[in-house]
């Protein structure tokens, strides 16, 4: 019995770090007396406005991956630190994640659609690589989504269910800001 008692109260610490999203119902946390009440329809989840993420993540640099084979790079991924100057989409989410699966569709619909005008990053649990862009970006659920305008600023961020026309809508207000 008292095995069983510890193996629980580990499990439940070691699982209470970052965990799905859940479907909740929308939620707004107002920043003091400049709170814009903009609620989104179909949208599941939390929504709330949030500070900048780390400058730490400006720096431009280049993953590449070589071939067992052949010495030259098969693969040169995008990585967060490489900013274009366009608006980014940012997608933190972890392969074990139905509600991260689930969404994956309408993540790559967004990128067929806004591709040319975004950036887009998909930041995984599994890759350690970006374990300081979680932290940075004060991630503690997945999924969770971050729109940044051109500037590097925050100025979208949710975790929960994808939903297109949420996003579809906060794209085409930023690209007729711009």
């Amino acid at each position: 019995m008292r095995k069983l008692v510890i193996i629980l109260v580990v499990n439940l610490f070691f699982f209470s770090g970052i965990s799905c999203g859940s479907d909740n119902i929308l939620k707004e946390e107002s920043n003091s007396e400049n709170s814009v009440s903009k609620i989104p329809n179909g949208y599941v989840g939390n929504l709330y406005k949030t500070e900048s993420g780390s400058e730490s993540l400006r720096k431009s640099e280049i993953l590449k991956t070589k071939s067992d084979n052949i010495d030259e790079v098969i693969v040169e991924v995008q990585k967060l630190e490489d900013y274009s100057g366009k608006p980014r989409f940012i997608e933190f989410w972890s392969p074990t994640c139905m509600t991260c699966l689930a969404s994956k569709p309408v993540v790559q619909g967004l990128k067929e659609d806004f591709g040319k005008q975004f950036d887009f990053f998909s930041l995984s649990t599994s890759d350690k690589e970006y374990r300081n862009a979680f932290l940075d970006y004060g991630i503690r659920a997945v999924p969770t989504f971050i729109i940044e305008n051109g500037k590097g600023e925050i100025i979208f961020k949710a975790s929960g269910r994808a939903k297109s026309e949420v996003f579809e809508s906060t794209f085409k207000e930023i690209l007729n800001t711009n």
